[in-house]
């Protein structure tokens, strides 16, 4: 694999090279004659709406995103891995869907509505080779942000542990159990005012 060179301020450079994945890495280098690098950067990422022609891509990213769900629990019949277009288009009138937009391939989304005193928010999703770099964090922070109300309310399966983790770690605290097609879910809120 190649790498791509370009030239910083400060006599600094960053260099690209396309993974095997098709993803880009990008490393910034302290010296120009000095190849040791050590800090990497990410891509730059926008979070943005969705517009209707994104929902295809964000359904066939819910797919691929929720299979270690259906894993954790050995159902593949669960609403992520089974939900329709049709039923996407619905869920965006309604509401809002954010995408997370990596080199014009969405890697993110999450999705809300709300009342008058409550956001509801669902299927918070990230690219399986992108998750574990706060982009899950983002989203939320984001669909929090443009729907703001009093309090916020989601669900997840209680074996999800990186879910539970982002979670409690915005603010969030669970208020109810149940359960499912057999799958125990945990209901939690954040209040705010």
């Amino acid at each position: 694999m190649a790498w791509s060179r370009y030239q910083n301020k400060n006599n600094s450079f960053s260099v690209a090279q396309k993974t095997r994945q098709g993803v880009w890495l990008v490393v910034r280098c302290l010296m120009v004659m000095d190849l040791s690098c050590v800090e990497q950067e990410p891509l730059m990422v926008q979070i943005l709406k969705a517009q209707l022609e994104d929902l295809y891509p964000i359904l066939q990213l819910q797919y691929l995103a929720y299979q270690s769900e259906a894993l954790l629990h050995n159902n593949f019949t669960i609403h992520p891995l089974t939900q329709t277009l049709d039923e996407l288009i619905e869920e965006y009138h309604k509401g809002i869907i954010l995408k997370a937009v990596q080199n014009n391939e969405i890697i993110g989304s999450i999705r809300a509505y709300a009342d008058n005193t409550t956001t509801y928010i669902g299927k918070l999703m990230v690219h399986p080779t992108h998750q574990g770099k706060g982009l899950g964090k983002r989203l939320l922070t984001e669909i929090e942000n443009l729907l703001q109300r009093k309090r916020y309310e989601l669900f997840t399966s209680y074996k999800s542990k990186r879910n539970l983790h982002i979670y409690k770690t915005a603010g969030y605290t669970q208020f109810r159990e149940e359960i499912n097609l057999g799958i125990k879910f945990l209901y939690l809120e954040k209040q705010t005012m």
